[in-house]
């Protein structure tokens, strides 16, 4: 048997190069629509939860100068319950955000895949 030469490329059909990227173009554009479509929604809830971390970060910096201006334990504890409770439901509202968020991306993503709303599982089965 001969050696093969690696630096040749090996032969094949043009009909048949034609042939696979007729077939393998709607897998290629879809790919590329649900990956862009994901792609969108990450950036957007990355750029909520930085946007977010930013605000929480000024409102926890402030807490000690808060803290010092307190004439007693009873105004300590007052205001130190109050920033735990608001620092809670912030956190509690950003995840539900970040949540929705996610969903909406996902959703997107599956449209751009099936725009007619399908999934996969109930696709009828194509006869040959």
């Amino acid at each position: 048997m001969p050696p093969i030469d690696m630096a040749r490329p090996a032969a094949t059909s043009p009909a048949m190069n034609s042939e696979m990227i007729e077939l393998c173009q709607p897998i290629v554009e879809g790919i590329t629509q649900y990956g862009s479509a994901l792609s969108d929604g990450y950036v957007a809830i990355g750029t909520e939860w930085l946007n977010f971390v930013n605000r929480r970060f000024h409102v926890d910096m402030s807490l000690a100068g808060r803290l010092a201006k307190c004439g007693s334990h009873q105004d300590l504890f007052r205001e130190w319950a109050t920033f735990m409770s608001t620092t809670a439901e912030d956190y509690r509202n950003e995840f539900a955000r970040l949540a929705e968020m996610n969903t909406a991306a996902s959703q997107r993503a599956i449209t751009a895949v099936h725009p007619d709303g399908q999934t996969g599982e109930s696709r009828p089965a194509r006869s040959p």
